[in-house]
């Protein structure tokens, strides 16, 4: 290993004589390794020649790098790789797009099932309803079309006031408790509807003050056999409202009174049967029941039939159907209703 590093010392010495009498700017080492980092220790280490000439730094590490490009464009270019062919990969279905080996609805699958990746094809579509037991069925074999709505056929209109409810009676109540000393037959048989129209000038006011009096028309009673009636036209099936116009004379509370005085003989449920207008001619139904001789309006030919109520007023009114009490509605009512079907 000494006698080793003794001719490396010897070889580099002679190398550095040789660059030292080289031709002025020339490398002084010309081998890539040959720089004070690696040679001058190991020299001084060996033979103690601290005498070795010396450059700067920057000079062996330029000469360093030059010595490094020109051995790079020197060496051969390397070979190319070998020409190897990957192996084909395996046919994958793209998961956002769909695969075209799916069927048409109702299409027989593909010969040797559905292929691997592929959906399974759709079910046909279900087979039409069949038609209803007895149904005439319309074109192509569909289900019978839906019933009409319901019509007005059938509809009963029923006044309240001397009709459905005592108008005269409470009348006649407050008549002789304001004055005890009238007879009552002035009301009980008077020849005009319009009460107020029964009395001379001096008695019609006091006539108006008793009918706009708050809860004058709350006091009324039924009349005789009205609400049995009600619910038998009902329970055969009829359409029965109660249509009634406000007094002129009390409108504030007339209204309010009416409604309580059906809540009263009747319950709530028939609350939502009230009409309250001032013209009945407008209003839909197969008859009326109303005592008022001549009952028009804006309409001129209404689309109900009237039937009278029994009433002194209206005894003269004979191109009318009558109804005398409300237990015989049946013999009245029911063959109007019939003839309208």
């Amino acid at each position: 290993m000494v006698a080793f590093a003794s001719a490396v010392a010897v070889t580099t010495t002679a190398t550095f004589r040789r660059v030292a009498t080289a031709a002025p700017g020339a490398s002084r080492y010309p081998h890539p390794f040959a720089s004070s980092f690696c040679i001058r220790p190991l020299l001084a280490g060996q033979q103690g020649n601290s005498a070795l000439p010396s450059a700067p730094h920057s000079a062996c590490r330029s000469s360093t790098a030059a010595a490094a490009r020109s051995a790079r464009s020197a060496a051969p270019p390397p070979p190319p790789p070998p020409n190897k062919t990957p192996p084909p990969l395996p046919q994958q279905t793209r998961p956002h797009t769909l695969n075209k080996s799916i069927t048409k609805r109702g299409a027989p699958p593909p010969p040797g099932g559905t292929p691997a990746g592929a959906r399974s094809p759709l079910p046909p579509p279900p087979p039409p309803a069949p038609r209803a037991a007895g149904g005439g069925g319309g074109r192509g074999g569909r289900a019978p079309a839906p019933p009409p709505p319901p019509t007005m056929k059938n509809v009963i209109l029923i006044d309240m006031d001397n009709t459905l409810a005592n108008f005269d009676k409470e009348f006649a109540k407050r008549w002789v408790a304001a004055r005890p000393d009238d007879e009552t037959t002035m009301i009980t048989e008077r020849k005009h509807f319009e009460l107020e129209e029964n009395f001379d000038a001096e008695l019609a006011p006091v006539a108006v003050k008793i009918m706009s009096t708050a809860g004058f028309f709350i006091d009324f009673e039924p009349a005789p056999g009205a609400v049995t009636a009600v619910q038998e036209m009902l329970e055969a099936g009829y359409t029965v409202f109660f249509c009634t116009a406000p007094h002129p004379f009390q409108y504030e509370t007339c209204v309010a009174e009416k409604y309580a005085w059906v809540r009263k003989h009747f319950g709530d449920d028939y609350l939502a049967r009230i009409i309250i207008t001032r013209d009945k001619s407008v209003v839909k139904g197969t008859v009326l029941i109303d005592d008022k001789p001549l009952v028009k309006g804006a309409c001129p030919n209404p689309e109900w039939t009237h039937v009278l109520f029994q009433a002194s007023y209206n005894k003269e009114v004979t191109d009318k159907p009558r109804l005398t009490q409300f237990s015989e509605w049946r013999n009245v009512i029911v063959p109007l209703l019939e003839k309208e079907e």
